[in-house]
């Protein structure tokens, strides 16, 4: 089997995302009534499965990430959408609008990951004859 390797575009991305807090504080406090409630439940979500994809390229994971990032990326261009609707403080939408963002840019790193160019052997023998 093959496995991506993490570009140092990739890692560069990786952190920023890592580092760029989430603007779910209202999910996470259970504040149902808030205008961006569902918006925070989806990118909560969101970020778990990110992060496992993210992960699986770093931990050399087998599979092509190209296919499920540009899912994501299009659910993120979704809740971009819905977050437009949204009567929020200035304040709180910039903090949606970067986080959106950085995790796109993280999503387009990992797409890019899975044009095949960047595929080494899992193991030392494979691929020899």
């Amino acid at each position: 089997m093959n496995y991506r390797v993490p570009t140092k575009e990739f890692i560069r991305a990786w952190y920023e995302w890592q580092h760029t807090p989430e603007p779910v504080s209202n999910f996470r406090r259970r504040r149902a009534a808030a205008p961006t409630y569902q918006i925070e439940c989806d990118l909560d979500h969101l970020a778990s499965s990110i992060y496992s994809l993210g992960s699986g390229v770093i931990g050399r994971a087998s599979w092509d990430p190209a296919e499920l990032a540009s899912e994501q990326i299009l659910e993120l261009e979704r809740i971009g959408s819905e977050l437009e609707g949204c009567a929020i403080s200035d304040t709180d939408r910039d903090q949606f609008t970067n986080y959106l963002s950085v995790t796109i840019a993280l999503l387009e790193e990992l797409m890019k990951l899975g044009g095949g160019d960047e595929k080494v052997p899992s193991h030392p023998t494979e691929g020899t004859g």
